[in-house]
């Protein structure tokens, strides 16, 4: 059994202050949810179908697809196109968002790539970064995920 008292939550000391270098989105399994497709088929202009069809793994919608080098098809030579509509997962970098059975939310912090120029600090909490990455609507609409996996109807794991 996990020691609550052990591992990050909402309210744990972090910050990290991104300087847009671009490492952290390189060899990435970015999963997409329903919210994330509509959203960045918005911002392309694009219906859900024509986006799961162009810039998912299979047209699926559930995986972005990667370029050949391994970067994200979204990554560009200004970094990233759709930054405004970055996927949740995009949003956490460098934290993880997991759950327990019990519902019980923690986090993780991932060391990132040893050459990112971004910065890690205890400016804040992980709450605040959450907050300042925008990440409430993509939380709110993958609510619902989350209940499934938690009661194991869902995820498996």
């Amino acid at each position: 059994m996990m020691d609550r008292s052990t591992v990050p939550t909402a309210n744990t000391p972090f910050g990290y202050i991104c300087r847009r270098c671009s490492r952290c989105c390189r060899h990435k399994h970015i999963q997409l949810d329903p919210y994330e497709v509509a959203r960045l088929a918005r911002a392309k202009g694009e219906s859900t179908t024509q986006f799961r069809e162009a810039w998912t793994v299979d047209g699926q919608g559930t995986t972005l697809r990667q370029k050949e080098d391994g970067t994200c098809v979204f990554l560009g030579p200004q970094g990233c196109e759709v930054h405004a509509d970055r996927p949740l997962v995009c949003r956490l970098y460098p934290l993880g968002r997991h759950f327990r059975k019990d519902g019980f939310e923690y986090f993780s912090i991932s060391e990132g790539h040893p050459l990112t120029a971004g910065e890690y600090n205890k400016s804040g909490t992980i709450a605040d970064y959450l907050e300042a990455q925008g990440t409430k609507p993509f939380i709110t609409a993958g609510f619902p995920m989350v209940l499934l996996c938690v009661s194991k109807t869902w995820c498996h794991g």
